[in-house]
């Protein structure tokens, strides 16, 4: 059976933290439940506070939720545990629409960071093997992607990234999200030149004796 958990965040109500969940919250969850598996994604968007709705922009949201949707399916059952902040931030770094994607144990944090020269795709990975995700470490950084071809400004001088959308065209690569087909090959899609054009890479998985990952890109398409 699949099983989908499903965080929201900064909803235009406030969570109560204990561990008793309140009537509230049911509600909340229940509208989200029914939003999610009708596929309604517009209705999740609606319930986001508006520092969410500009941290995750209307076509971020339904891109992540449809994403999800395709892998995991719809939400068949959900079970109230507790109320728990993390400590700590699993990056400290300006994380720019970032994609997730578990493999075995290994959860894949794929995304670019505001302020770099220039902005390129990595990716970190995190052992899942311990429950308490307060103890969750994310490994060291590894290239993915970076501007190669003329139409992701690759001949263009680099320039230091900053937030917010790109007019012109620059070097860099931003705005990853994995997408795994029905024949279970996974793409990664992203945004070249700034935000010029859509590319699609396929993403190939090398397997180690650890069953560790790496990633490597086999070939490239513009859309």
């Amino acid at each position: 059976m699949k099983k989908i958990i499903l965080l929201v965040l900064t909803l235009t109500v406030n969570l109560s933290f204990g561990q008793t969940e309140k009537a509230d919250n049911k509600i909340i969850t229940k509208k989200i439940v029914e939003h999610f598996n009708n596929d309604n994604y517009n209705g999740i968007f609606s319930m986001f506070a508006d520092v969410m709705k500009e941290a995750l922009p209307i076509d971020k949201t339904i891109e992540f939720l449809k994403g999800l949707k395709s892998q995991a399916g719809n939400i068949t059952n959900q079970e109230f545990k507790k109320y728990e902040t993390r400590k700590r931030l699993i990056l400290e770094t300006k994380v720019r629409h970032p994609s997730l994607l578990i493999q075995e144990n290994i959860l894949y944090l794929i995304y670019s960071s505001v302020g770099d020269l220039p902005e390129k795709i990595v990716y970190r990975k995190i052992t899942l093997d311990n429950s308490d995700w307060n103890k969750w470490k994310a490994g060291p950084e590894h290239k993915l992607l970076k501007a190669e071809f003329l139409w992701e400004g690759s001949v263009l001088k680099s320039k230091k990234s900053v937030k917010g959308a790109s007019i012109e065209l620059i070097n860099d690569v931003r705005d990853p999200s994995v997408f795994k087909d029905e024949d279970d090959k996974m793409y990664l899609l992203y945004s070249g030149g700034g935000e010029k054009g859509i590319g699609i890479a396929e993403l190939k998985v090398k397997t180690t004796k650890q069953k560790q990952y790496e990633w490597w890109i086999i070939w490239f398409s513009f859309l």
